[in-house]
């Protein structure tokens, strides 16, 4: 059915714009997302070629060109719904609700701010009222010693007055259409690449934790010479890399010191007084960030680095070393995997949401 303009007033036309707004967004949000994993990879530009200009191509334009038509053809069912005969007759409301507003809005601004004024002239009155009556009641019982006094030297604090303008037409509407910009459709879609980026690479990631896994037992059960197949430069790499602040990253990178671990090695099987001191230190604080990392595994984690640590006292240099090497890989790769867990688990609950939601507006989304 045809909506008359004029019927509709200007609580109307805020609702409507309001409704536009929750519709824009959750078109941008919900209904769209098969189109934003379609094409978010296009937009995985170096930050370089972006800064150069070489990164803007024909074949993104292309892509936000699709984008703005299926922007539209969202738009136009929204239109249809609320009851106008054509996108026109729609923006013409619009327009003419959005220039009444900013003029109430100015308008209403001028009478707060009057009466701000207002109140804080009242307040200064009051001020000076109350200042010159304790001059008074002061210079009555002052003395001829307090004659020099010039007063406390405390004056005027006026009090802090804080307003917050309402929320305009204006800016629901300018929140709309940067949506169908191509800045903010190509920043969205580069934020949505690098979290895809991310997504894969954690995949990727976690396959490749398996095969090391089965390779790296093979190169533990062949241990000869203690050539460990550079498994501690591995280890050591990985356990930095859980780290968070810059600080513990400079700790973990010179307690487990390549160097000293290799000059180790070449000494030979039996651990001297060096070797133990390092060994002592090394799984002291690597088992311990461990244990930091994964507070589930504490009292396992705290058992085995017990275990390995009475090992550097009595027991040959390699089965040390393997023991240490087998256990830590083992935590890193569990934390590494409770990680991709959860990062899968935000995922799907986030593909489950707007699956839920587009399904409630007849849509389907692609699993």
């Amino acid at each position: 059915m045809e909506m008359e303009l004029k019927a509709l007033d200007d609580d109307a036309a805020r609702q409507l714009i309001s409704r536009l707004t929750e519709h824009a967004f959750r078109v941008l949000n919900v209904d769209m997302d098969p189109f934003f994993e379609e094409h978010a990879l296009t937009f995985d530009t170096p930050v370089a070629d972006l800064v150069s200009g070489r990164g803007h191509k024909n074949e993104l334009h292309q892509v936000y060109l699709l984008y703005v038509e299926e922007l539209e053809t969202h738009l136009d069912e929204f239109i249809q719904n609320e009851g106008f005969a054509s996108s026109k007759e729609c923006f013409e409301f619009i327009q003419s609700a959005v220039s009444r507003d900013v003029i109430r809005q100015k308008e209403h601004m001028a009478r707060l701010q009057e009466h701000l004024q207002q109140m804080q002239r009242s307040w200064e009155a009051e001020f000076n009222d109350s200042e010159t009556k304790r001059n008074d009641e002061e210079d009555k019982c002052s003395d001829d010693n307090n004659d020099d006094n010039d007063g406390d030297g405390f004056g005027m604090n006026v009090p802090l007055m804080l307003f917050c303008q309402p929320i305009g037409l204006d800016t629901l509407i300018n929140s709309v259409l940067s949506i169908s910009e191509y800045p903010t459709f190509a920043n969205m879609m580069r934020v949505k690449a690098q979290q895809a980026k991310l997504v894969q690479k954690i995949e990727d990631e976690a396959r490749q934790r398996d095969v090391d896994k089965v390779t790296r037992a093979q190169q533990l059960r062949e241990l000869r010479d203690l050539d460990d197949g550079n498994l501690f430069g591995t280890l050591r790499k990985r356990v930095c890399g859980l780290q968070r602040r810059s600080d513990m990253v400079y700790q973990c990178q010179a307690v487990m010191d390549g160097k000293t671990w290799d000059a180790m090695i070449i000494r030979g099987d039996s651990a001297d007084g060096t070797s133990k001191k390092f060994l002592l230190t090394l799984v002291d604080f690597v088992f311990h960030r461990l244990m930091v990392l994964s507070p589930d595994e504490d009292d396992k984690i705290r058992n085995d680095m017990i275990k390995i640590l009475d090992m550097v006292w009595g027991d040959p240099l390699e089965d040390v070393v393997t023991s240490f090497l087998e256990k830590a890989f083992v935590y890193v790769d569990a934390i590494d995997n409770q990680t991709a867990v959860f990062i899968r688990a935000q995922t799907r609950a986030a593909k489950d949401i707007r699956k839920r939601m587009a399904a409630n507006r007849g849509l389907r989304i692609k699993s």
